[in-house]
């Protein structure tokens, strides 16, 4: 919308959280999108020295459950924390680098690659 770029290393002093306004000036809802889209433009702004893609990857888990104050109960995978997960399907044609997960993650991998959704614990979403 011609706002200007977010500069998240400046930013990253204070609480952030990664979303989507709605697909009324977005057209996507991907999660996976936006991650890729943060990375790339603070790439822009500061080189390789800007965030990693660990650091926007928790920014979108993490980051929004501290958002609605709910960091104690949900956007991480720990002891005593409601087990909401996703499962991804690598395509074929992705070289998923071990070293650099979250940049394989977040550069390689789309909402449409998720097999499997998990809330509480209980799966509510499977590919067929």
């Amino acid at each position: 919308m011609a706002s200007g770029l977010a500069d998240l290393k400046r930013l990253s002093k204070i609480s952030l959280s990664l979303g989507v306004d709605g697909a009324a000036c977005n057209n996507l809802l991907d999660p996976f999108f936006e991650m890729r889209l943060a990375h790339l433009l603070n790439r822009h702004l500061h080189g390789l020295r800007g965030i990693s893609a660990e650091r926007v990857f928790q920014i979108a888990t993490l980051g929004g459950a501290q958002a609605m104050r709910m960091q104690n109960e949900i956007g991480s995978l720990e002891k005593n924390k409601e087990a909401d997960a996703i499962v991804v399907r690598v395509p074929e044609f992705i070289c998923f680098n071990t070293r650099f997960p979250y940049e394989s993650l977040i550069h390689s991998i789309t909402s449409a690659d998720i097999e499997a959704v998990f809330v509480k614990g209980r799966k509510v979403f499977h590919k067929n």
